[in-house]
């Protein structure tokens, strides 16, 4: 079907929606997965020799709808990137995907992460309401 207006394609949608749409189940491994498979973002509380520990917001189900939650603590993995090992430092804004930190982002991108994952969000809820 099409898109509503403003919706933008991209791979939170896609990990967000596509699930719905092939008869996946609204069940707690579905949310974990989605939590772990979209391009998610936070903030780094902690460095470790091979760990970090991050302060995220997750998606949740609240009453049946998928939201997302205040920010959590969580921890993820280094990870070499095309660009090298990436070391982020404390209070350093980075992006994760399946429990990696992909890279150090701007405020400006985690304010786009975060706006497009709402877009989906909004998609994703559209037949429950």
């Amino acid at each position: 079907g099409k898109l509503p207006k403003g919706m933008l394609p991209h791979h939170n949608f896609h990990v967000l929606n596509v699930w719905i749409r092939t008869g996946h189940l609204a069940i707690t491994h579905t949310l974990n997965t989605m939590n772990k498979c979209r391009i998610g973002w936070g903030k780094v509380t902690k460095v470790n020799s091979s760990s970090l520990e991050v302060m995220s917001p997750a998606l949740i189900y609240v009453d049946d709808i998928l939201k997302l939650s205040e920010p959590q603590r969580i921890t993820v993995n280094h990870k070499f990137s095309d660009r090298g090992f990436v070391e982020p430092k404390v209070n350093d804004l980075v992006s994760l995907h399946w429990d990696f930190v992909c890279d150090i982002i701007t405020k400006e991108q985690m304010i786009n992460l975060h706006k497009y994952t709402l877009e989906a969000i909004v998609l994703a809820n559209l037949d429950k309401k």
